[in-house]
Parts: C-alpha cells; structure tokens; sequence
C-alpha cells in the first residue's frame, strides 16, 4: 500500500505543471538628449518613508512647496493617475516617479505595478533622482 501511495505522489509531482515565474519589461531610458515635458501633463509621485506618497502637477515652486505637495496613499494613487490620463492627452502624460533617500525598492515595484495596472505606456513615465526641495519637504514632514 505504501508503494503504491508513493508511487501516485511521484507520477502527480512529475506531471503537474508549476506556476512560471513573471516578469516585468522594463525599459531604461537611453543616454542623449532629453525630451522636454509640458507643464500641464506633468505628475510628480514622490516616494516617502513609512509608504508614504506625495504628489504634485506641473513644476514645483519653491515658495509654493507646502501647498502644492499633496499626501496621498496606495490605495488613492491609482485613482488620482487614472484621473490624470483622462484630462491630458497622451502625447503630454508623464509621470514622474521620485524615490526618496528612505524609501523601499517595493514601493518602486507598486508603483511600476500601477502604472501597468492603469495602462500608462512605456516612455509616459519614468524614475528620476529627487531634488533637495522634494527631500527637505519629505524630511520634515515625516
């Protein structure tokens, strides 16, 4: 009987197929000149501790920065990029994505997982360093 039970476990392992690893493209910017993006479809997603999100449209003033960057979370940012998209035409749509000093590589990984969840094209966004306004404004926020 144990044989027999030992047998069907072995001929069900070698038979069943197992789950393929996914994997995501991802397309890395190449080196030359850059491609200037229009202020109005422009959307900054700044990547914080804790999965924190900030975000902020267009150009960010210095003088401006506390009201001009907004606080949202995972669940809220899907919405506010989809809402993004609909207004702007996609010739315009960029999505800037700025991780800061402390942030996860995971929470990288969400976001890219969003951007493929509400269908961005690739070259519609792209991940850049942050600058020491967008820091500064995180540091003393969190």
């Amino acid at each position: 009987m144990v044989d027999l039970g030992f047998l069907l476990i072995t001929f069900f392992v070698f038979t069943t197929t197992m789950n393929k690893p996914k994997a995501m493209n991802l397309t890395e910017p190449m080196d030359g000149v850059t491609t200037p993006v229009k202020q109005s479809g422009a959307m900054t997603i700044l990547l914080g501790n804790d999965h924190q999100i900030y975000y902020y449209y267009g150009i960010l003033k210095q003088q401006q920065s506390s009201i001009q960057i907004l606080k949202t979370d995972f669940k809220q940012i899907r919405e506010l990029m989809l809402n993004k998209k609909k207004q702007t035409a996609l010739v315009d749509l960029m999505y800037i994505i700025k991780p800061a000093e402390n942030s996860t590589f995971r929470d990288s990984i969400d976001l890219l997982d969003e951007m493929s969840i509400c269908d961005i094209p690739q070259g519609h966004y792209t991940e850049v360093d942050i600058t020491k306004i967008e820091s500064d404004f995180i540091k003393h926020r969190e």
